[in-house]
C-alpha cells in the first residue's frame, strides 16, 4: 500500500508525498518516537507536546494549537504526551514513563534515558502557554485544614480541588491531608466535684469522660479522663428487734429513723451512710383451737394430741418473738360398735351417724336414709358407721351381717305373691294390731320407696323396676321382719 504524507514546520506545508516503504510503522511493534524501530538513527534533540489524532490536520489546525496545550482533548486525539512529568535536570529515576494525557490509557515507557543529570534527561521544553496543571501537596496538622479554595476538611484522606490557570484551563489540585489530634490520657481521683482541665465541666460521679484544652501550638488537645470519685454517699435499709446497733458499735438506735453517719475513707474523703432503722417489738396472742385428733402449733415445732394450754414462739413481721398461748380442746371421737345378732349399734350416744357399705375392708357407699345410732341390714354384708362430733368424724371398722336365712315374727308377718313376679306383686300384711311401714330396697341397698300400711291391708306394688332381686322390709314399733323378691 502507498501511504500519503505530509510534513508541516511550524504550521507551514513542508514537503508531501507518497511512502511506499513501510519503514516506522507495523502492526506488532509499539509506535517509538526519538528512534526507528530497527534500531538505527535516533533522533538527537528535544521532544515536547506530542500528539497524535486519527484524523488529518489542516494547516490552520495545527497552526491554531502549536504553541499551547489543549485545555480540553479535542475531536480524534487518540494520544497525547505534554512531557511535563519530570523535573528538568534533577534525579528522575522514578519518572521513567510519560503520562498519556488523553485519557486513552496509551502510557509512554522511556527506554535507553540516564535521567539523571543535564544529559539524556527530562529538560526545560520551549515557552508555549500552559494547558491541565496538575498538582499535589501534603499538609499535617492536628486542626481542620482550609484549602485556598476556602474547603474545610477535618478528618485524614486526599482531596481534590480545580483551578484556573493562567492560560484559563483547569489545574487540579490533590492535596494529601492528614489530620492528627493532639490526645492524651489522664487518671484522676477526687472526693466530691472534680474540674477538668479546661474549667469547662464539673464531675460528681466516678466514670469516663472527655476535655479538650489548647496546646502551645493552637491545635486542640483531647484528654481522656478516668475519673475515680471517692466520696461515698448511700442509704442502708436495716431492721431489727428492739434496737439495731451499726456494724463498728458506735452508734445505736432504740426508735425508727433514718440516721446519717459519717466516715473518713483511706483516701481522706468524706463518705456518709444514712441508716434507715426500722425498730420492731415483741408480740403475744391467744388461740382458741377446737379440733379432732391432733394439733400442730403454728411454728411446726410440736403436735399435741391432748387438750390443754399450750405456749407456742414464731417470728413476727418485724423480726421479733411473737408468743402464741394455745387454749386447746381436741375431740376424740369414739367409733366403737356393738353387733346383737343382725343389728350394728354405734357406741358413742349423741353423735351424728351415716351407716356405709364396705368395700374389702374399706369405706364404700353410704347407704340413703341410715343415718340412726342402730342400723339393721336387709342383706347380708359389710358394713361400718361413720361418727360426727363437732364437726369431727371418723369412721368404725367394718363388720359383717349374715342374712342367708330369714326368720318370719309370729306377730309380724306378710304373704308376697307372685314370688317371683314380672313386675307387679302384692303384699299382703296379717293382723299386726297396729300400723306398719313397708320399705322397698334393691339389692345395693337403696330405697325404692317406703309406705305405711294399716294391718290386714292389702300394698300392691305395680312400679315398673328393672329385673333383679329386692328386699321388702315391713317394720313395726317392735319388729323388723325382711322378704326377698324376684323381679324377672
Amino acid at each position: 500500500a502507498i501511504d500519503e504524507y505530509a510534513l508541516y514546520v511550524d504550521g507551514v506545508l513542508d514537503i508531501a508525498g507518497n511512502l511506499s516503504t513501510v519503514i516506522n510503522t507495523g502492526s506488532a511493534n509499539d509506535f517509538q518516537i526519538g528512534e526507528r524501530i530497527d534500531g538505527v538513527n535516533s533522533f538527537d534533540g528535544e521532544i515536547d507536546e506530542v500528539r497524535f489524532f486519527n484524523i488529518a490536520r489542516s494547516a490552520a489546525d495545527i497552526a491554531a494549537d502549536m504553541n499551547a496545550e489543549f485545555c480540553s482533548i479535542p475531536s480524534g486525539l487518540e494520544a497525547y504526551y505534554r512531557l511535563n512529568d519530570g523535573v528538568a535536570n534533577a534525579t528522575n529515576t522514578a519518572f521513567n514513563s510519560a503520562a498519556d494525557d488523553s485519557g486513552n490509557g496509551y502510557t509512554g515507557t522511556l527506554n535507553n534515558f540516564a535521567l539523571t543529570g543535564t544529559n539524556s534527561n527530562w529538560v526545560n521544553g520551549p515557552s508555549i502557554a500552559a494547558g491541565i496543571n496538575d498538582g499535589s501537596i501534603s499538609v499535617n496538622t492536628c486542626m481542620p485544614y482550609t484549602s485556598g479554595q476556602g474547603n474545610v476538611y477535618g478528618t485524614t484522606g486526599t482531596y481534590y480541588e480545580t483551578y484556573t490557570n493562567a492560560a484559563g484551563c483547569d489545574s487540579i489540585l490533590e492535596i494529601k491531608l492528614t489530620v492528627t489530634p493532639i490526645t492524651s490520657n489522664i487518671s484522676v481521683s477526687a472526693c466530691n466535684v472534680y474540674t477538668s482541665p479546661s474549667g469547662t465541666y464539673q464531675w460528681t460521679f466516678s466514670g469516663n469522660y472527655a476535655d479538650t484544652i489548647q496546646a502551645a501550638n493552637g491545635c486542640d488537645s483531647v484528654i481522656s479522663i478516668a475519673l475515680t470519685i471517692n466520696n461515698y454517699d448511700t442509704t442502708v435499709a436495716v431492721s431489727d428487734c428492739g434496737s439495731y446497733t451499726t456494724p463498728d458499735g458506735n452508734f445505736t438506735w432504740t426508735t425508727s429513723g433514718q440516721y446519717p453517719v459519717t466516715y473518713l475513707s483511706s483516701l481522706n474523703c468524706d463518705s456518709t451512710i444514712t441508716y434507715d432503722v426500722t425498730i420492731g417489738h415483741p408480740t403475744t396472742s391467744t388461740l382458741n383451737i377446737t379440733t379432732c385428733g391432733s394439733y400442730t402449733t403454728p411454728s411446726g415445732s410440736n403436735t399435741y394430741t391432748a387438750s390443754g394450754t399450750y405456749t407456742d414462739i414464731i417470728t413476727n413481721v418485724a423480726g421479733c418473738d411473737s408468743t402464741i398461748t394455745i387454749n386447746l380442746t381436741l375431740v376424740n371421737v369414739s367409733n366403737g360398735v356393738t353387733q346383737t345378732g343382725n343389728t350394728l349399734t354405734a357406741d358413742l350416744t349423741g353423735a351424728s351417724y351415716q351407716w356405709y357399705t364396705c368395700d374389702n375392708g374399706v369405706l364404700g357407699t353410704p347407704i340413703a336414709g341410715e343415718t340412726g345410732q342402730s342400723f339393721t341390714p336387709i342383706t347380708t354384708g359389710t358394713y361400718a358407721v361413720e361418727v360426727t362430733v363437732n364437726n369431727c368424724t371418723t369412721a368404725s371398722a367394718c363388720y359383717t351381717v349374715d342374712l342367708s336365712s330369714v326368720e318370719e315374727s309370729n306377730s309380724l308377718s306378710a304373704r308376697i305373691y307372685p314370688n317371683p313376679t314380672n313386675g307387679i306383686f302384692t303384699i299382703s300384711l296379717n293382723d299386726t294390731g297396729s300400723e306398719a311401714l313397708i320399705s322397698l330396697i334393691d339389692l345395693q341397698g337403696k330405697l325404692v320407696f317406703e309406705k305405711p300400711v294399716s294391718a290386714n291391708q292389702k300394698l300392691i306394688v305395680s312400679e315398673k323396676l328393672p329385673s333383679g332381686i329386692y328386699f321388702v322390709k315391713l317394720k313395726t314399733a317392735d319388729n323388723i321382719v325382711t322378704y326377698k323378691v324376684v323381679i324377672l
